[in-house]
């Protein structure tokens, strides 16, 4: 006869770890956790520990007691999290974002604020042990009027991808401001690659009165105090293109195009190439932003 148990462990094979040993611990805890949790936790109702195999990661959920409200889910998240703290964890604060690339009237206040404001979620939803290298991230849910909450705990790639410093092209394109007079619409902004080239592109639609010259000379100017050099520039009365190097050696590409009399299209690329480290068999596009 097929149990309760055994139907649960099949579906766990179509989880992040199916080749791992999967453990359910009734109103128990981790017990092989590499990183250290409290031992008494309040509406604990128990744990799923996945053990991995050769080379794999580690990963943990600690269940508790449906809450009835989000005041109860806000005092437990609080609760656990401070016992945590006290075992050696901390919470994890990521990068704050600044927008970048070609501006919009909308983003220039908080570019021009000489500080950020503090947005930090209380409780945190995400701590880190650096010790152990482990994560644990706080889920919840809601259904049919009750809210269910897990603390995910686990090794692998997501410590190192919270905690290393940011890639610099990831947060390479310049803060661009728009000229003064001009309305400034954003077109698109995005990031792609793969294991050989990471590119950034960034586009604003600019409507006024006034010529590529002056729209070039504004925005050139910005480049060049970013450090960023003019390497060469081909100029018609309806398009401007230029190609640039930046101080760490990407190439950058500034556009200005002509679309009806009064409106503009500029565009920003960057782009870095990557030592290539592979069989040559790079791919499609792995990851995006």
């Amino acid at each position: 006869m097929v149990t309760e148990l055994e139907i649960l462990r099949m579906f766990l094979r179509f989880s992040s770890y199916p080749e791992s040993a999967t453990q359910v611990r009734p109103e128990g805890l981790p017990q092989q956790a590499p990183c250290p949790l409290p031992q008494a936790l309040p509406e604990f109702m128990g744990s799923l520990e996945q053990l991995p195999g050769e080379g794999g990661w580690y990963s943990a959920h600690l269940l508790f007691q449906p809450l009835s409200d989000v005041e109860a889910q806000d005092r437990l998240i609080r609760e656990v999290t401070d016992r945590l703290y006290e075992c050696g964890w901390t919470r994890q604060v990521f990068p704050t974002m600044r927008p970048s690339g070609l501006l919009s009237q909308m983003e220039v206040p908080a570019i021009l604020a000489e500080v950020m404001p503090d947005d930090l979620p209380e409780p945190p939803s995400n701590l880190v042990h650096h010790e152990s290298k482990c994560t644990a991230t706080w889920n919840t849910t809601f259904n049919k009027g009750q809210l269910f909450v897990q603390l995910e705990v686990q090794t692998g790639p997501a410590y190192d991808h919270w905690t290393q410093q940011p890639d610099p092209l990831a947060f390479g394109l310049p803060a661009l401001l728009p000229p003064q007079g001009w309305m400034a619409e954003t077109l698109a902004g995005s990031g792609s690659g793969n294991m050989r080239a990471s590119l950034l592109i960034s586009s604003l639609l600019l409507s006024g009165s006034g010529t590529v010259d002056e729209l070039y000379a504004h925005y050139t100017q910005q480049l060049q105090q970013q450090g960023w050099t003019e390497q060469q520039h081909t100029l018609t009365p309806e398009l401007i293109l230029s190609v640039w190097q930046t101080p760490q050696g990407d190439q950058g590409q500034l556009s200005l195009v002509q679309r009806t009399e009064e409106n503009w299209q500029a565009t920003l690329h960057l782009t870095r190439l990557h030592e290539l480290k592979t069989d040559g068999n790079l791919g499609s596009s792995w990851y995006s932003f």
